[in-house]
């Protein structure tokens, strides 16, 4: 929920994305939890990340423990060690 208590939903099924879906159906099944907040992706005073590069760049340097991105799953060993 923003500041001014107004949110922006988003709704995933199988037929819209099946691979996001599928990340959310897990995370279900994992902690009972419907629902996921999906945040803006980018490092402070960067811009917002628009392609799969910048999105690699971002994980490489962030300190992010995966990343999903297309039909792969990458995780942070330094991170999750």
């Amino acid at each position: 929920v923003h500041i001014d208590d107004t949110a922006r939903p988003q709704i995933v099924n199988k037929e819209s994305n099946l691979s996001c879906y599928k990340i959310l159906e897990n995370y279900y099944n994992i902690t009972g939890t419907a629902v996921l907040i999906n945040t803006s992706f980018n490092i402070h005073e960067e811009p917002i990340v628009n392609t799969p590069d910048e999105a690699i760049k971002t994980f490489l340097e962030g300190k992010l423990d995966y990343l999903a991105i297309d039909k792969y799953l990458l995780k942070n060993e330094k991170i999750l060690k």
